[in-house]
């Protein structure tokens, strides 16, 4: 897992990570057809005080916008955490999205609220391809709401990431880039299903 290179403190964010165990080593299933050998427990960060304090002020001052009069959006998986300790850290009301069975958000309040004319940071703990995010982006538009900018605790793949934030007009900062290392499902190319491990789908850290 690499540190953004534009955090103060980049040491300090690889201790408190590594402390809280919140890096799984394993087989992993990140979809269907894709396997992995890690996976990121964020939830292992979020019952860190200390660690989740630090990582939330260090991925905050990435922000590109202004903070008064902000309203933080969540989903209320692992990400939850992460969207309450910023909103903690600003002064901010923090609004939490429902999730689906499989730990994904869904366009539904399940706590706070979004009224029309808020400026909205969205808050999640790992993204890829921007598609988790959509729904929370469709929730915002509902209420009448701005987006202004999203920060994840980590990307897997920054390109991505930064396509669709580009193609939504958004700001985005991440404090970490996820290099998982991505295997073929099949014994001779994975070594998980080659030594016929349990495929845990990495949803079940969300």
């Amino acid at each position: 897992m690499l540190i953004h290179p534009a955090v103060d403190d980049p040491a300090a964010v690889a201790a408190a990570i590594d402390r809280t165990g919140a890096i799984l080593h394993g087989h992993f299933a990140l979809r269907r057809e894709l396997h992995i050998d890690t996976a990121v427990r964020f939830r292992a960060i979020g019952r860190d005080v200390d660690a989740l304090t630090l990582i939330a002020s260090q991925l905050a001052a990435l922000a590109s916008w202004s903070w008064p009069g902000a309203r933080v959006l969540s989903p209320e998986s692992a990400g939850f955490f992460l969207g309450a300790a910023i909103a903690r850290l600003h002064g901010l009301a923090h609004a939490v999205v429902e999730t689906d069975v499989r730990r994904l958000p869904i366009a539904s309040l399940a706590a706070g609220e979004i009224a029309p004319g808020d400026r909205v940071v969205l808050v999640n703990d790992v993204g890829a391809t921007g598609a988790g995010l959509e729904p929370m982006l469709e929730l915002i538009a509902q209420r009448g709401a701005q987006p202004i900018g999203v920060l994840l605790f980590a990307v897997v793949g920054a390109d991505a990431f930064t396509a669709w934030c580009d193609r939504r007009g958004l700001p985005g900062h991440y404090l970490t880039i996820a290099r998982w290392g991505e295997l073929e499902p099949g014994a001779a190319t994975c070594a998980g299903c080659a030594a016929a491990l349990p495929l845990v789908p990495v949803t079940e850290f969300s």
